[in-house]
């Protein structure tokens, strides 16, 4: 139903009006509201390119990196733990710095691992940064 739709609403040739009396008119047809068939065109004109906006690919890619983030933010905090009490202006300026950089080398990093080489070397990229985080996280001295 929902194809259908699409292709009555996207293809609606100056039958109507406008646009929203088209939506009206093809939404009383299939039986849904007329905000819902409008929702999914405007989605529909998105994802084609047509109208700027989130496309549901890249709103699928934003929620598959949420997970990630959450690890990072919880190493950040990590790092921040091992900051010296007397040093804690230049340790949490550094910190910053480098948090910003190694943010953006992974955005970069990430990114081009998938467009060259999909969700495998995306995620074996990230398992190997993992592994070398564990390692230098390990050889940190805690409070010296």
């Amino acid at each position: 139903m929902r194809e259908r739709a699409l292709r009555l609403g996207l293809n609606n040739d100056g039958q109507h009006g406008s646009r929203w009396q088209a939506v009206i008119s093809i939404s009383a047809k299939i039986g849904c509201s007329p905000q819902t068939l409008n929702n999914w065109i405007k989605k529909a004109e998105v994802d084609s390119g047509k109208c700027p906006g989130v496309s549901s690919e890249m709103a699928e890619r934003i929620k598959a990196l949420e997970p990630e983030n959450r690890v990072l933010r919880q190493a950040d905090d990590t790092l921040l733990s091992f900051t010296r009490a007397e040093r804690v202006t230049m340790d949490v300026g550094f910190y910053y710095m480098a948090n910003a950089g190694g943010r953006l080398l992974g955005t970069v990093l990430s990114g081009a691992s998938y467009e060259f080489g999909g969700l495998g070397l995306l995620l074996g990229t990230a398992t190997l940064f993992i592994l070398l985080s564990a390692v230098a996280a390990g050889r940190l001295q805690v409070g010296g």
